[in-house]
């Protein structure tokens, strides 16, 4: 995948999997997960508990575990080992032949792997952007490069069970919701969530916007989903640059 100029960032190439890092991390419980440290910096053992109910809904990306490579904040890089994103937890998965280790968003700067059906993705740090109107944690799926960047920021929110056995009433599993939105990132680096109204989605566009409005209008497309704002934001690349 080619990186936009501004978005490059030099990756030293890796000498070992198992880096130094800084930092050292305490063994903790947390979601039926149990943690106890390895190497410092973030990366640590993770061995699963027993459940004690079932969960529905996934707090991964991806359940299955695709081949990838890390960019470190400390410029070292991870390459090419099988990676999971928690996105409830807010760590990388790293599967290894001692085991999986987690390496915490904090020191990442982007990841890239391939996706199910062999795509290639990217996930660039939120802190590496200018969020001028929002917090966020976690990453940025860059879905379209360009001048105007389309990204991605999902979220998950875990909801406990909540069954009242005497009223048979509620809900015995707990659940995992996942919520995505959008966001254009211009040549700054500066990251505004995507309008909800046409006219002012429009707008983003500059000079371009018009070409947009009669481009969207000619083939239907909408700002709601994903498939239709990927086509939107690649053929705005395709026209003149905004001054």
């Amino acid at each position: 995948m080619i990186i936009s100029m501004y978005m490059k960032r030099l990756i030293t190439p890796i000498f070992s999997l198992f880096v130094s890092f800084a930092g050292l991390c305490q063994i903790e419980e947390r979601d039926g997960q149990l943690l106890s440290p390895t190497f410092p910096g973030g990366i640590v053992e993770l061995s699963e508990l027993p459940a004690a109910t079932e969960t529905l809904g996934s707090n991964y990306i991806y359940e299955n575990w695709n081949l990838g490579s890390v960019a470190m904040m400390s410029s070292k890089a991870i390459k090419d080992v099988p990676l999971k994103y928690d996105l409830y937890q807010n760590y990388l998965e790293i599967s290894t032949e001692s085991g999986t280790k987690v390496l915490y968003s904090e020191n990442i700067r982007y990841f890239e792997w391939l996706n199910t059906i062999a795509q290639k993705e990217l996930y660039y740090n939120v802190a590496e952007f200018n969020l001028l109107e929002n917090e966020l944690d976690g990453f940025f799926e860059i879905m379209v490069e360009g001048e105007l960047i389309l990204a991605s920021n999902k979220e998950v929110q875990y909801v406990s069970p909540h069954y009242n056995q005497a009223l048979d009433a509620g809900n015995a599993q707990g659940r995992y919701i996942t919520t995505e939105s959008f966001f254009y990132i211009d040549r700054h680096k500066s990251a505004r969530k995507l309008p909800k109204k046409k006219k002012d989605f429009y707008l983003i566009f500059g000079q371009n916007a018009q070409a947009i409005q009669k481009f969207m209008k000619a083939t239907k497309f909408g700002i709601k989903h994903r498939e239709d704002l990927t086509k939107i934001f690649l053929y705005h690349n395709t026209l003149q640059p905004n001054n």
